[in-house]
Order: C-alpha cells, then sequence, then structure tokens
C-alpha cells in the first residue's frame, strides 16, 4: 500500500540538512517524488513531496499437536 506524505520545514540551512540527513537513514523506504527549496528571512524553507509504503501484517495459524508413540 502507497502511503503519499508532504512535510514543509523552515530551518536553517545546517538545521535543514539535518532534516533531509533524518530521513534519509529511516528504515522506512521512502521515494521522494518532488523537492522544492525555497529562501525566507535566511531561513531555508524545504518542502518534500515522497510516498513510503506499508504492508499489513500477516497472522500466522499455529497449532498445537500431541503426538503419542
Amino acid at each position: 500500500i502507497e502511503m503519499p506524505f508532504t512535510y514543509e520545514v523552515e530551518a536553517t540551512p545546517t538545521q535543514g540538512k539535518t532534516v533531509l540527513e533524518i530521513f534519509e537513514r529511516s528504515i522506512r523506504p521512502i521515494q521522494v517524488q518532488k523537492v522544492t527549496i525555497t529562501v525566507e528571512g535566511g531561513n531555508l524553507v524545504t518542502k518534500v513531496e515522497a510516498k513510503s509504503f506499508f504492508q499489513p501484517g500477516k497472522s500466522l495459524n499455529i497449532r498445537t499437536e500431541v503426538i503419542k508413540q
């Protein structure tokens, strides 16, 4: 199942880089679709459109059986 998401961060250039690095280290696969970076008042505004994926959990039907010899 695809899970699209968008996030926007206004931060100093160093903080903005840190946010991108956090996503880079995510254990969840993320496909970045679009990145927009603008400058407002000396800060960078980073907007990222991306998607991740979700696979519902599986359940196992485990049973116990006694075997007599």
